[in-house]
């Protein structure tokens, strides 16, 4: 059990089956202190966004500041599906170099979990060093 503050009429609504702190009302603030399982506990939302400071707002399209990694969004919310890519520096071959390979990747799966998964390979894919700008 963990002990959380919230207002009076979220308890009533939705937690009136659990035990409260005695005497944690405030009626100034119309708060309680609830005693909830945690079965019945909200999940934590995801650390994995798509940052301001990093990602570069392209419409449909993410990319990474600094870095030739870009993730695509199709669709919205429980639907959305993500492509990931990433492409090598196109000059390398003239320099006489091995230029990076080419990433085209659909990842599996939908919604936060696939955006999850999305930011976390192009941030492992930005840490190889391959596709820095």
């Amino acid at each position: 059990m963990e002990e959380v503050k919230m207002q009076y009429r979220d308890y009533k609504r939705h937690y009136a089956n659990c035990e409260t702190v005695r005497g944690s009302y405030d009626a100034s603030s119309k708060t309680i202190i609830v005693l909830v399982p945690a079965s019945m506990m909200q999940p934590k939302r995801s650390a994995s966004r798509f940052d301001p400071k990093r990602w570069e707002n392209r419409g449909q399209q993410k990319k990474l500041r600094g870095y030739r990694v870009a993730v695509r969004q199709y669709n919205q919310g429980k639907d959305a599906s993500y492509l990931l890519e990433a492409w090598g520096d196109a000059y390398a071959c003239l320099r006489g170099e091995h230029p990076a390979p080419s990433v085209n990747k659909t990842i599996p799966g939908y919604g936060p979990a696939a955006r999850d998964a999305a930011i976390s390979e192009a941030l492992q894919l930005a840490a190889s060093g391959l596709y820095a700008e």
